[in-house]
Order: structure tokens, then C-alpha cells, then sequence
């Protein structure tokens, strides 16, 4: 029998939660409970011999940790805030600066990785735990079968059944995958702890390469090659699709602008919130929950709703939601002005830097109603929208499904054929931002606002969309073109 699972993203608790440890144990229950179905052929009892779990990536989540921000263990050092002494975080240039995308040959690296992995071990001690008694035969058990064939009840020896864990990586774990003795030592801890069948080299990326312009080279774990002709499937984790989070020239043994995003905002904005507001650490904890929101380049939307509702609750006390915005700015400033950002960002070409350049700012508004009747219009799958004027060379970087038709003082006139990924998109951004804002809709009113939606939004988990609403999304008009482009182009990881 073959179980696959991915994206478990179990994190050291410096940012969101991670999954509960209960969850674990309904698993190996529902696994023990599919193990003795499959062992029932026609009608007659004949217990199965092997048992493999293939963990397709993101498994355990070293970039969602804010360890990285700080210097390796022994080497900390503490600013005053208030009456708590919180580690200072380090900044490019300085002796203990380690991130992600720093160079892995370099010891200070590996000692980082190592740090996080031990937190992220021991934070999900009892849930590892599980699977590494049922890779030891500990939970799953069977009778023996009596001389005539049959079920032996009266029996008191079992049959203990060991399940086997495969280990591949994807984009937040990718750390695993990298060559060395100093990695090769953290990945035996991590078998150690999880139960796995892996050897402590390489974990595995991916048994195929998509395409052949690909330069890197695809792993070789004849295990799970068996597991893949054996039950004729094949599977891989899919960052190799999203530019966001892979580089498909340099392969998956380095970082990428996904993993500085997601550092030195998502993780870092939580961390900043404490050291220069004066919120309640209930407040920043939740705002922790950041790390949550799929796909990453939408977390601006959820964090304008959930500063609009803090404001709309008195809760701020003296401090201004302006000011919290201005930080997360000031953050997506320094983001891309990395070294290791400015390098990739190419020399007359719109390109992925430049496109965050509009995305992931929160000073410039529109509204949640621009946002419904945008997704009410597109419904219609062919519609004229007339938009602000915008430079010419603006135009060679909107999506594929908008097209100029004419342009006047007035605006541009466009016609726009939306593709299904850009709809969900936006009715996804829709529903985050009414659950971020805590929005009822009771109130809706069928006779004075008719309904209007698809079966595209009537399939999403989408409220009703109210008029009365008028709270205010993360991103210019032009930056809510440019980010539709991003998600379009990127996958939910």
C-alpha cells in the first residue's frame, strides 16, 4: 500500500502553529484501519507485507522560523523593550548575518540550519513520535493466519506491521537536499526522530526533470523509483513550476525570491510589531498567523484586514494603523533592496523584482467593492473595463488575458478575457479579506442588491458580497494587476 502526503510545514513555533500533535495519532489510527481493509482479497484474509508513506516536501518548515533572523546560539545579543530582553536581529553585512540565501559552504550556515531543525524536532516531539513507532511496527498489527488459511483469532502472536517513510523535499525544506558531512549529520537527526527508510545523504528533490531546458540534475532513491513503477504512479512536490519559488537554472540547492519574501517580511513584520509598537503580544501573536496565508503574495491583503479590524475595535490604543503599515513598507523596501533580491531583478525587462515592486506595498489603497465588481464583470468573460491612463511600456507586462483596445485621455480601454486561475484568484482574495476583516453578511439583502455570482464563486468557500463594505486592500490599481499576474504564474505553496 502507498500513502503520499505533503505541505505538513511543521514550524518551531516562532511563528504559526503547528499541526497538533492529535492529528498524528487520528492518522496512524485511519492508516492501521486502511492497512486491514487492503488486507481483505475477495473475501479472504491475506495481511500486507509492506506499507510505504511517501512525504512529498514541506514536511518539516525551516524558512518559517524567525531563528534566522538572529545570530547562530552563543553568539545572541539583546535590546531592552519594555521589560523584556529580545534578541537583536541582524542586518546584512554583520558578522552573525545568516539567512537562507546565504552561502551554504559557509559554516555559520549549516550551524543555523542545524539550530532550526532541533527547535522544529523538539516543538513537534510527540507528533514525530507517531510516525516513528509505526515505521517501528508499534501501531499497526495483524492476526496470523491458521493452518487452513483463515484468520487465527484465538491466537495471542501478531503480526506487526512496519511502516516505511520516504522523505523528498520541496521549497521551504530544500535545505535537506544539500551535499556535505554538516548536512548529512542533520538529516541523520531528522531520521532518527521521524523513523524514516531514507539514508542521511541528499534527500531527494525529483526523479524527473519537466522539461529538458533544465540544467540541474534530478536525484537518484531506487526505493522510491521502485515505489513508482511497482504501483505506476509518479509524483513530485510542483515547485519546479513556480519561478517564484524555484530557479530552474540553478536547481533546488539554492534559495529563492520566495524564501527572502517570506523571511524578511512575513516572518520579520511580527518580530518588528514588538520591538517598535506598543500592541499586545495577543495582537502580535496573531498577526504570527501570517506564515498561513496561501499563496505568500497575498499576506498583504490579510494584513491590511487585520490592522482595518484592530483600528474599527479600538484595540491599537495610540498606535496608528498608518504606523503599522508604514513598517511592513519599510520591510518590503529592504526586501528589495537585497543584495541577493537586486541580483536577480534583469536589466531592461519587467520581471519578477519589478512586479513585487507593486505588489507587495500597503501605503496605496482600493477598495474591496473595485475587487467585487472586477470579479462580477470578468463573469461575464468578455467585458470593457475603462482604467487610469498608464505609460505605454506599463502595458507589455500585464497578464496574457488583458489586452489594449484603445487609449484616450480618459484611460485605457481594454478587453479582458480572464482565465479561470485569475477568477479564483480574486474571489480568493475576496474571501481572505472578508474572514481577515470578521465581516457578517446577515445583512444581505436579496431584494434591494440582486445575488450575483457563478458556479465558480458558489464553489468557493466565498460569503455573499455586500456593498455596504468598504475596507481597503494592500495594493494600487496598477499593483492589483501586477499581483493577478504573480499568482497566475505561481503556484499555492
Amino acid at each position: 500500500m502507498l500513502v503520499i502526503i505533503s505541505d505538513l510545514h511543521l514550524g518551531d513555533g516562532t511563528t504559526a502553529e503547528s499541526i497538533p500533535a492529535s492529528a498524528f495519532y487520528l492518522f496512524a489510527k485511519r492508516l492501521r484501519q486502511d492497512a486491514h481493509f487492503a488486507s481483505l482479497h475477495n473475501g479472504k484474509y491475506r495481511p500486507i507485507e509492506e506499507l510505504d508513506v511517501l512525504l512529498m516536501g514541506d514536511i518539516l518548515d525551516p524558512l518559517h522560523s524567525t531563528k534566522w533572523l538572529f545570530p547562530t546560539l552563543g553568539n545572541e545579543e539583546y535590546v531592552r523593550m519594555g521589560s523584556e530582553n529580545l534578541p537583536r536581529i541582524t542586518e546584512p553585512g554583520e558578522k552573525h548575518y545568516v539567512r537562507p540565501w546565504s552561502n551554504t559552504s559557509d559554516s555559520r550556515f549549516g550551524s543555523k540550519l542545524l539550530e532550526v531543525t532541533r527547535a522544529i524536532l523538539d516543538y513537534n516531539k510527540e507528533a514525530l513520535e507517531v510516525l516513528r513507532k509505526l515505521s517501528t511496527g508499534e501501531f499497526i498489527e495483524f492476526d496470523r493466519i491458521d493452518r487452513t488459511g483463515l484468520r487465527d483469532i484465538k491466537s495471542q502472536e501478531r503480526i506487526h506491521l512496519k511502516v516505511h517513510f520516504h522523505y523528498m523535499v520541496g521549497n521551504h525544506d530544500w535545505y535537506y537536499h544539500l551535499p556535505g558531512e554538516a548536512f548529512d549529520r542533520i538529516r541523520q537527526e531528522i531520521i532518527d526522530a521521524m523513523g524514516l527508510s531514507n539514508p542521511s545523504t541528499p534527500f531527494p528533490f525529483d526523479l524527473r526533470q519537466p522539461t529538458s531546458p533544465f540544467s540541474w540534475k534530478t536525484d537518484e532513491a531506487p526505493n522510491i523509483e521502485r515505489l513508482f513503477r511497482e504501483y505506476k504512479v509518479f509524483a513530485r512536490h510542483g515547485d519546479c513550476y513556480d519561478s517564484f519559488n524555484f530557479n530552474g537554472a540553478n536547481g533546488r540547492d539554492c534559495s529563492t525570491l520566495g524564501d527572502a519574501f517570506t523571511m524578511e517580511v512575513c516572518n520579520r513584520y511580527p518580530e518588528e510589531l514588538k520591538r517598535r509598537s506598543n500592541l499586545d503580544q495577543g495582537i502580535v501573536d496573531n498577526l504570527r498567523q501570517i506564515t498561513n496565508i496561501r499563496p505568500a503574495l497575498a499576506t498583504p491583503l490579510w494584513v491590511t484586514g487585520q490592522l482595518r479590524k484592530l483600528t474599527l475595535e479600538n484595540k491599537l490604543k495610540d498606535t496608528r494603523e498608518a504606523q503599522l503599515k508604514g513598517i511592513w513598507d519599510e520591510l518590503a523596501d529592504n526586501f528589495l533592496h537585497l543584495a541577493f533580491v537586486r541580483e536577480a531583478d534583469k536589466a531592461f525587462e519587467f520581471d519578477m523584482v519589478d512586479k513585487m515592486e507593486l505588489a507587495i506595498k500597503i501605503s496605496k489603497v482600493v477598495s474591496l467593492e473595485m475587487i467585487d465588481n472586477l470579479i462580477f464583470r470578468l463573469q461575464r468573460k468578455k467585458v470593457q473595463v475603462r482604467i487610469v491612463p498608464l505609460p505605454a511600456m506599463l502595458w507589455k507586462s500585464l497578464p496574457s488575458s488583458i489586452n489594449p483596445r484603445a487609449t484616450s485621455s480618459m484611460g485605457t480601454h481594454i478587453t479582458m478575457r480572464p482565465s479561470r486561475s485569475i477568477m479564483m484568484i480574486l474571489a480568493a482574495i475576496r474571501s481572505i479579506s472578508i474572514r481577515a476583516h470578521g465581516i457578517l453578511t446577515s445583512t444581505w439583502r436579496e431584494k434591494t442588491q440582486p445575488r450575483r455570482s457563478s458556479s465558480l464563486i458558489r464553489r468557493l468557500p466565498i460569503s455573499p458580497f455586500t456593498k455596504t463594505m468598504n475596507m481597503t486592500s494592500v495594493i494600487s490599481k496598477r499593483g492589483l494587476v501586477h499581483m493577478l499576474d504573480l499568482l497566475e504564474n505561481s503556484t499555492c505553496t
